[in-house]
């Protein structure tokens, strides 16, 4: 895109060369004062995407304040859910201790019991009647009831301290669970966020790209006014690379030779940029032909350029009177030189391999002053 906004700017600054005189062309002074408003336009894009750029910068500085802050509480939680792990642990520990001990303590009882029965019926009755004398059997009878008290009361107290001790593992168990559905909705809210950084990143991409191409828009117009200043003290000098006026170059439309042989791969108008995803304009048609093939003009002109130009490789420009142009960028090799008075079909360079897996291309323009014109249109049917 950026190759096509300089290319038109080259074509703004090489008008002077060959139809000054024409009274419908503008001045070279009003063309420059064109390009300073373009100029200014651009300036204003450039400035309009920093902005945006310092925006999307602030968001992206509170997303990784949300990230930081929710990769807190991540750790907080897993933090308390580690503590409950390790009690919910040692409550099982104790729960087990409890639960042996209360099963010897059965054991016990039922043994002591057993005992008792085996003994008689009256076991009691025969302890206290056995006894020496009266206090000594009452204190038998005191000794067994207090032993089975005990062992009762031992046997409550661990169904006791049993039954809290499973409460207890129940409410951690619970707590625990709340955790791993608070640490799940973290995560997910911390996916959200960090999908929401991607988002951003893209974005913040976007504008740095086409503010780029904004600086280097204003880059080539203000070359292109300075090479317009200088055009504008040199112009004088110059008259003598114009054509001949009558050079007949409307009258061929749809009978001008093709440029070389080969296939349109790149049609004149929009096509969708299959990087950038959006719809521009070529000014041109891309023909695919061998690499090596020669190039030649479809029509008796002048070369007002011949270099190397920014996005478009080897250009050649040829001015054919009458204010129509024909342009052949991306060449291997340029076989002409500015001032340069060619016949129709005359060879003015050669086509490359160009880095295309489509083969080599190249590229040609035809231009009513600044507008381009379909060359399909322009140029024989029959090939």
């Amino acid at each position: 895109m950026t190759g096509l906004r300089l290319l038109a700017l080259l074509i703004l600054v090489l008008l002077p060369l060959t139809d000054a005189s024409a009274s419908s062309q503008p001045s070279p002074k009003k063309k420059l004062g064109e390009i300073q408003k373009q100029i200014r336009e651009e300036t204003q894009k450039v400035r309009e995407a920093a902005r945006q750029e310092r925006s999307v910068m602030a968001q992206m500085d509170e997303i990784d304040r949300d990230l930081n802050e929710k990769e807190k509480e991540l750790f907080s939680i897993r933090r308390r859910m580690e503590e409950s792990r390790r009690e919910y642990n040692r409550l099982k520990q104790e729960q087990s201790g409890f639960e042996r001990k209360l099963s010897e303590q059965k054991k016990l009882l039922s043994a002591r019991l057993r005992s008792i029965y085996k003994s008689n019926r009256q076991g009691a009755a025969q302890a206290f009647f056995s006894a020496p004398h009266v206090q000594a059997g009452m204190r038998r009878l005191n000794y067994l009831a207090r032993i089975a008290d005990q062992d009762r009361q031992s046997i409550v107290t661990y169904q006791t301290m049993l039954s809290r001790l499973v409460v207890k593992s129940e409410e951690i168990e619970a707590k625990r669970r709340d955790l791993q559905v608070l640490e799940a909705d973290v995560e997910k809210a911390k996916g959200a966020v960090a999908g929401e950084r991607t988002r951003k990143n893209a974005l913040l991409a976007q504008i740095r790209k086409e503010k780029k191409i904004g600086e280097e828009v204003i880059l080539g117009l203000r070359e292109a006014a300075q090479r317009l200043k200088t055009l504008m003290t040199e112009l004088p000098k110059k008259r003598e690379l114009q054509p001949h006026r009558g050079s007949g170059f409307a009258r061929e439309k749809g009978r001008l030779p093709w440029p070389a042989r080969g296939k349109v791969v790149g049609p004149f108008g929009p096509y969708k940029d299959p990087e950038l995803g959006a719809t521009f304009t070529r000014n041109g048609v891309e023909i695919e032909s061998t690499a090596g093939t020669e190039i030649k003009s479809v029509h008796e002109g002048v070369v007002i350029f011949a270099d190397w130009f920014k996005g478009f490789g080897n250009l050649i420009v040829l001015s054919h009177g009458d204010h129509y142009y024909s342009l052949y960028a991306r060449l291997a090799e340029i076989m002409t030189a500015v001032g340069q008075r060619v016949s129709r079909g005359h060879p003015i360079g050669r086509s490359g391999e160009g880095g295309s897996p489509r083969g080599s291309l190249f590229y040609f323009e035809i231009r009513d002053r600044t507008e381009p014109l379909d060359p399909l249109q322009w140029l024989k049917k029959t090939r």
